[in-house]
């Protein structure tokens, strides 16, 4: 999977590209922090590509 640069360069979210992972997060968020408004800005984190085994949602 190719890495981003930068999210000028690619309109690819977390949710885009794992929303099963994304759906997960959420999920569990909700769970353990009801009403945490971060949970809601989880599915719209930008996709920057894998690095050994980790999501990057930050260049």
């Amino acid at each position: 999977m190719e890495s981003r640069q930068s999210p000028e360069q690619s309109p690819l979210r977390l949710a885009d590209v794992f929303p099963d992972l994304a759906s997960e997060i959420i999920a569990l968020l909700r769970e353990s922090h009801p009403g945490d408004p971060i949970v809601d800005s989880i599915s719209s984190l930008p996709f920057h590509g894998i690095c050994r085994n980790y999501v990057l949602t930050a260049p």
